[in-house]
């Protein structure tokens, strides 16, 4: 890593990291990220991390309650080998530690992409964590996989089954369980698009979602942003679309229910945000309806 990422002494709170990372993972991110695939993860990740400096992004932090809890409630039941499936960047590790809280903790974090994975070990650095990644397709991973070892007391995932098409999403979360011990929990939350399609993102809403962006930048004390490059990254996100939507909590009740888990908790949640729907983009901070999920392998 550059010396421009090591973390340093003032990065001791979460806005203070937020600041830090926001200012070179994009760049990290233009490095890095593979171009090649039906839907470069860069156009995701080079802009994610400022967006959400701008409250722009749909980080897992906008269910804090529901994943302090139940992680809360996971590390007082003794369980402490967490796997976070796929990742934005270092934000739902962050939820995992700020939920164990004091208790073992030992976070593994996988992804086909190797910038959530730098991004990673650098949050782990700065807070003195021990993090294990991993850059593996989490679509084909099998518990023989050396990685894996006896397997996890916890997986965990923030808005991934999305990217799935509803046919795929059974085969995909039953490999996930069987990378869970008995007893283990898989903890997600996925958006709910009850419409019967999701809307368009068309060069209108491109402009708003710009627009918004450099707003949010000029109201930001302390943190220069500049104007054309943020235009760029932040048209180029919301381009980017592609995702598989989820329709109702019965949906995603089965397809888990298809894979072998037993639902412990599926709560129908509305979550506000920045935007609306005139100016969102897909992955955007818009208010939105959720399923958060716990579910457990019998």
């Amino acid at each position: 890593m550059p010396d421009s990422i090591t973390p340093t002494a003032e990065a001791s709170d979460a806005d203070a990291l937020l600041r830090a990372s926001a200012a070179w993972a994009g760049d990290l991110a233009e490095a890095v990220c593979p171009v090649s695939g039906a839907q470069p993860c860069a156009d995701f990740h080079v802009p994610w991390q400022e967006l959400r400096l701008l409250g722009l992004a749909a980080g897992p932090e906008r269910h804090e309650a529901f994943f302090s809890r139940t992680f809360d409630s996971l590390a007082a039941a003794g369980h402490r080998r967490v796997l976070i499936a796929g990742a934005a960047d270092y934000g739902m590790l962050a939820c995992v530690h700020r939920g164990f809280g004091k208790r073992a903790l030992s976070p593994v974090v996988a992804d086909l992409c190797a910038t959530p994975l730098m991004l990673c070990a650098w949050y782990g650095a700065a807070r003195g964590l021990a993090v294990s990644t991993v850059q593996a397709d989490l679509t084909h991973v099998t518990p023989d996989a050396p990685w894996v070892e006896d397997g996890f007391d916890v997986i965990t995932s923030h808005s991934v089954l999305r990217y799935f098409a509803s046919e795929a999403r059974t085969a995909v979360l039953a490999r996930w369980r069987a990378l869970l011990r008995p007893g283990g929990a898989l903890v997600t939350v996925t958006r709910l698009v009850p419409e019967a399609a999701s809307p368009a993102v068309d060069s209108g809403h491109v402009e708003r979602f710009v627009e918004r962006a450099l707003q949010a930048a000029e109201a930001l004390d302390g943190v220069p942003m500049d104007r054309g490059r943020l235009a760029r990254r932040a048209a180029r996100f919301a381009r980017a679309g592609g995702f598989h939507p989820t329709r109702s909590i019965t949906e995603v009740a089965d397809v888990f229910e298809a894979a072998g888990f037993r639902i412990e908790r599926l709560d129908d949640t509305r979550i506000d945000g920045a935007l609306g729907s005139g100016d969102a983009a897909p992955g955007s901070a818009r208010r939105a309806r959720y399923a958060e999920i716990v579910a457990v392998r019998p």
